[in-house]
């Protein structure tokens, strides 16, 4: 993206108040020191080592990057995956009966002291710091008629007083892995990695990231996806199952974010999901230097595709860019041809996000821990002459469609995120 188009882009970005002191205000969202985990930093620094040593040895070689040497980078696959224990919370655990005595400090802040309100077969007690719900409906087991309503879905099988809900809005209160209310949207991403699934409100303005604990994969053998297996002596752990040994346990960890810090978290049981009125989840799991067809969605949009305007927002400029028309939203451009089909998808706000949490104003090394290896790296230059890295990653099922994240080769901060279906080099063309 060089001369006129790259030009043209900075006039675009302008117009939509992307200048860069946004940009430095985005990316303090994510690095600011203050706010940076410890995991987060020890990531960091494995990857800026790596990424060291790898210019260092081509160097001498004189053949340019050694993308082999990134895709070795610390990434998140080696985070532990989800397991019972990121849904305790002190003495109280999601799917098993409320202790007789609750943390002093915790259930005040959580439940109050005050009557929980009913609501069919739960009660919820609501405190300062948010609130839990827990299942006062038949107890567990009951009579063989309640069994065979149950087999039909239609009661729980849940043991008197089992926490169903857990919801979070105080920033004292941590999660297992050390993420509370208030911490940055990266933080999220480097202690659990890229979410299963997310939506957003656009009404709130808020973005859910929502990971899943299913324990049926405890018997998915895939090393790279499933680290850490909950089995003893070829036997289940009785911990991972309801009280119903045929139903496994499925729950969800939600990150709720408003301007790209944590707003709340909530632990959800899977038999309540649907009762809750939240929409249907089909979890995707990612793993770094493996890219599926799943990754080149941009806030839905894909590229090659007819494109279909988004009746809930309102467009907010159109014209043309490389060659094709454009239409920009709040936080989305996309470019289509003649054909009325998707050539291209651009973030320009980073409450727009990548299927794997990652948006303008990042640092580099969050998207090489969540994607990893790039398929190729290319130098550019910005319209103010900036120096940049083009972080090239290809479909592998499909010769038409490029993830494109344009970084600052001086302050390793992504400036543009960009689905094509063309590669950087040919787009000026």
């Amino acid at each position: 993206m060089k001369g006129l188009q790259r030009k043209q882009l900075g006039l675009v970005l302008g117009a939509l108040l992307l200048t860069s002191s946004v940009l430095g205000a985005d990316a303090d969202l994510v690095m600011d020191a203050s706010d940076t985990w410890a995991p987060e930093r020890a990531a960091i620094n494995k990857m800026a080592v790596r990424l060291a040593e790898s210019l260092e040895e081509q160097k001498s070689a004189n053949a340019g990057v050694d993308l082999t040497a990134i895709g070795k980078s610390y990434t998140a696959d080696t985070l532990e995956p989800l397991n019972m224990k990121d849904f305790h919370l002190h003495d109280f655990t999601l799917g098993m009966p409320e202790p007789a005595l609750i943390d002093e400090s915790l259930r005040p802040a959580l439940g109050g002291n005050k009557m929980g309100q009913v609501t069919g077969d739960f009660t919820t007690y609501t405190g300062d710091s948010g609130s839990f719900t827990i299942y006062t409906g038949p107890a567990y087991p009951a009579t063989e008629g309640a069994k065979i309503l149950r087999k039909e879905g239609l009661t729980y099988s849940y043991r008197p007083k089992s926490v169903t809900n857990i919801h979070i809005t105080a920033s004292d209160i941590e999660t297992e892995r050390g993420v509370s209310v208030g911490k940055s949207r990266g933080t999220v991403l480097f202690a659990y990695g890229a979410p299963q699934a997310m939506w957003r409100d656009l009404k709130k303005g808020t973005v859910s990231l929502i990971y899943s604990f299913d324990s049926r994969k405890i018997f998915v053998k895939n090393k790279q996806e499933f680290s850490v297996t909950v089995a003893k002596d070829n036997k289940v752990d009785t911990a991972v199952l309801n009280p119903d040994k045929n139903q496994p346990i499925t729950h969800y960890l939600v990150f709720t974010l408003k301007d790209n810090k944590v707003n709340a978290i909530d632990m959800i049981d899977g038999q309540v999901w649907g009762q809750l009125r939240l929409p249907a989840v089909t979890p995707q799991y990612y793993q770094a230097n493996h890219l599926t067809d799943e990754d080149f969605s941009l806030m839905g949009y894909r590229v090659n595709t007819p494109f279909v305007a988004d009746q809930n927002e309102q467009w907010q400029q159109r014209g043309f860019l490389y060659g094709d028309e454009f239409i920009a939203y709040d936080d989305m451009l996309i470019g289509f041809d003649k054909h009325q089909t998707v050539a291209r998808a651009m973030i320009t706000k980073s409450t727009a996000l990548t299927r794997r949490g990652i948006s303008i104003g990042d640092s580099k090394y969050l998207l090489l821990y969540l994607y990893g290896m790039p398929s190729t790296i290319e130098t550019d230059t910005g319209a103010n002459g900036e120096p940049l890295m083009v972080y090239t990653y290809k479909n592998p099922d499909s010769a038409y469609s490029y993830l494109l994240f344009t970084v600052g080769e001086t302050d390793n901060f992504i400036k543009s995120v960009m689905l094509s279906d063309r590669p950087n080099k040919d787009l000026s063309k």
